[in-house]
């Protein structure tokens, strides 16, 4: 899907590093875009996967796939001790029932201002390529923290 494979630009990355330290964890990366030193590939299935430490998220934004990645993140926040932080990207859908039922009842909530513009690997030359349409939603962190730590 073509919303699947767009990278998170640095920038948004750094500010969120400032504020909470690195990330240990990025779960949903390639070696070329990971977020984090430790990360898993589509291969290797980041739903499948005990996280750990400070988590960074950029799910794959297809049909069915908020679901699955929003409840993974509140379903590690609450039962695994390993997990310290969780911060998603993600796209403002606020009517949507991954949104109600695995976001809104346990992470913080913080709108971006501005659309985002995502990267992208050409296919002919491997160089960067941006989007200005990818994010037609507008775009939230959420952010989960582990209280019980």
């Amino acid at each position: 899907m073509v919303f699947d494979n767009w990278e998170t630009p640095q920038e948004l990355v750094t500010r969120l590093e400032i504020e909470f330290g690195k990330f240990d964890l990025d779960p949903c990366a390639t070696k070329e875009n990971t977020k984090a030193k430790n990360f898993f590939t589509k291969e290797q299935d980041g739903l499948k996967q005990k996280w750990f430490g400070k988590v960074f998220v950029n799910p794959p934004y297809s049909r069915g796939n908020l679901g699955k990645w929003t409840f993974k993140a509140q379903q590690e926040i609450n039962y695994n001790p390993k997990v310290e932080l969780i911060i998603m990207l993600l796209p403002v859908r606020t009517s949507t029932n991954w949104f109600h039922k695995n976001v809104l009842p346990f992470a913080e909530l913080r709108f971006i201002k501005r659309r985002i513009k995502f990267l992208r690997k050409s296919l002919i030359n491997g160089k960067s390529i941006i989007s200005d349409n990818v994010d037609f939603y507008g775009s939230m962190f959420a952010i989960y923290k582990n209280t019980r730590r």
